[in-house]
């Protein structure tokens, strides 16, 4: 291929990313598919009322990051198989490599202010992907991550900022609901109200979640379809 040829083809490519097509197909794999989203939700959002009530929450954070962990990736690859994406299937080791050299760099990043880290991850957020469907290793997935994110990583970071802010809007508003029954005497303690413990752990599993499909969506979109774009141009 030409170097003109590659040229207009990561433009073509870098197009192909807007917002509203990447949300779209994420609603759409969510009606499609929605039983990943609601298990996950359910299955996150028991543990945590269960942990909340049994548990100290300074014991909670690595099981839970473990459950997180866990359902983001039986997500991805019910979503991969389903909408036909696994050209070879990537095995868990090579996942949680590459999810935690994702992590480790993003935290890197961190140490120059939160832009930087924002940008790392939003040029390696398609190496976990990757990974369960090429089943590439960790360190390729990454480096194909940076290349394909090359000419759109703002537009990506744009995206994944706005969901996030959304997602914890929802969350910040149960706590806001809790904090003025409290204020107004409704219940004794908001904290260990079961209505607010439930609302706020249903929230926070439908997120976790709910990213699994933003990304595998995401991947669809600049990888997929960017290997049929190649295949016009070659």
């Amino acid at each position: 291929m030409s170097i003109a040829r590659q040229a207009l083809l990561s433009d073509i490519k870098a197009e192909s990313i807007a917002i509203g097509n990447v949300l779209g197909s994420t609603c759409t794999s969510m009606k499609q598919c929605p039983l990943p989203i609601i298990l996950g939700t359910i299955g996150l959002a028991t543990m945590h009322c269960a942990f909340a009530a049994l548990v100290d929450e300074t014991d909670m954070t690595l099981p839970s990051l473990v459950a997180y962990s866990s359902v983001v990736y039986l997500t991805i690859c019910c979503l991969l198989q389903r909408r036909g994406l696994n050209d070879r299937k990537g095995g868990i080791v090579a996942y949680v490599i590459v999810s935690l050299l994702l992590w480790l760099g993003v935290c890197c990043g961190l140490l120059l202010f939160i832009v930087p880290a924002l940008y790392l991850l939003s040029r390696w957020s398609l190496a976990p992907v990757l990974v369960l469907a090429r089943g590439s290793s960790a360190t390729k997935a990454l480096s194909e991550s940076w290349r394909a994110t090359q000419r759109c990583a703002w537009k990506l970071l744009f995206l994944y900022v706005g969901c996030v802010t959304i997602w914890m809007l929802v969350v910040f508003a149960n706590a806001s609901i809790a904090l003025l029954t409290e204020t107004y005497g409704i219940i004794r303690s908001a904290e260990s109200s079961p209505a607010f413990i439930i609302s706020l752990a249903t929230a926070v599993a439908f997120g976790v979640a709910a990213s699994a499909y933003l990304k595998v969506a995401v991947y669809e979109w600049l990888i997929e379809r960017s290997r049929q774009l190649e295949a016009v141009f070659a």
